[in-house]
């Protein structure tokens, strides 16, 4: 009766380890669609062509407000920051002797 029991917890444990295994492929497979569907739902907006209009607006409107930017740059080099203070300056330079006399 001994051995019938533990043949049958075997059993179970078995089992148990097999309904594991079954549901961790199940759930690695629902996460690999989900992943394909991202995937796919991605490369249907890029086929929109609304969505692409939406897009070329936006980088159309982001390049003209760099242009404006650059353009007020130019206009007004002293104002901006970028500028490095010996830029703005004139500096002499005179070459110094590396001999010393005697």
């Amino acid at each position: 009766m001994k051995m019938q029991l533990q043949g049958e917890e075997r059993t179970s444990e078995m089992m148990m380890k097999a309904l594991e295994k079954q549901a961790a492929l199940q759930e690695i497979e629902a996460q690999k669609k989900a992943s394909m569907q991202k995937v796919e739902n991605s490369e249907a907006n890029l086929n929109d062509p609304k969505l692409m209009e939406e897009e070329e607006k936006a980088l159309k409107a982001m390049l003209k407000e760099l242009e404006q930017e650059v353009l007020l740059k130019k206009v007004d080099p002293e104002s901006s920051d970028n500028v490095h203070q010996a830029d703005k300056s004139h500096i002499n330079l005179k070459t110094a002797s590396t001999t010393t006399s005697k």
